[in-house]
């Protein structure tokens, strides 16, 4: 299975959307605590023990057939526990469901993530597999495979490109134009080989992900610097450095 390419306008317009959402739920979820009862106060219900469902249009009434299930039972509530994107039966009706870990319902990269899993399972229907699906990798040890699914790379990548336009978005016209001078500096600063970093440096794409970008002959490599290259020349067009 294949998922068709998206253009960078349409990237950022994803980004963009999945970004505006989360700060609308963050925003709903404010001053909540890590207390599971406390989610009922903020609308979530009970499904299964330890699961609790927000219907994503008490936040924003677009999303009818989305929900937020927060994972509160005690096997979640480690921190290698991991979000993941799937379906869920809730009071007769199935939703495209974002399950999050209680330690990681605030997590903005991990919920852009997951929502971009959401975004491309309405864009591309049959052809999307579930992130579940994609764990199995993980499962199996196959850390290589599951980054390399077309629905991981692409959520990813976006995770990493919202970062990095968000930053960037934050710096004075000089250091705009230093970054976005040439294309090689720019993969430097935001989207090196961890392994051959000489110091550390802020983690803009997950570097888990970044590693298997970089692994010899994996089909993803130069499709990840073909794709980091159309959203570097987006970024100077959007400042217009052109």
């Amino acid at each position: 299975m294949k998922l068709r390419e998206a253009n960078p306008e349409v990237d950022r317009s994803y980004r963009q959307q999945a970004a505006t959402f989360f700060m609308k739920y963050k925003n709903w979820m404010k001053n909540v605590d890590k207390f599971a009862m406390i989610l009922q106060d903020k609308g979530f219900e009970w499904n299964v023990p330890g699961y609790y469902v927000l219907r994503a249009s008490q936040i924003d009434k677009q999303y009818q057939d989305l929900a937020i299930v927060i994972l509160a039972s005690e096997e979640y509530l480690r921190k290698d526990s991991s979000a993941t994107f799937g379906k869920l039966k809730f009071k007769g009706k199935s939703y495209n469901s974002i399950f999050l870990p209680l330690p990681y319902m605030l997590s903005k990269n991990i919920f852009v993530h997951e929502f971009i899993h959401y975004l491309d399972s309405i864009r591309f229907k049959k052809d999307f597999h579930t992130s579940a699906k994609s764990a199995l990798y993980l499962d199996k040890g196959d850390i290589e495979r599951y980054y390399l699914t077309p629905e991981e790379f692409n959520a990813y990548f976006q995770e990493g490109a919202n970062n990095i336009e968000e930053h960037i978005d934050e710096l004075g016209e000089v250091l705009k134009n230093i970054l976005l001078s040439k294309f090689d500096s720019f993969v430097d600063s935001f989207a090196s080989n961890p392994k051959l970093r000489k110091e550390k440096k802020a983690e803009f794409f997950d570097d888990n992900f970044l590693q298997s970008m970089y692994l010899k002959n994996t089909k993803y490599k130069n499709k990840f610097r073909s794709r980091l290259y159309q959203f570097f020349t987006h970024l100077r067009k959007k400042y217009d450095l052109q």
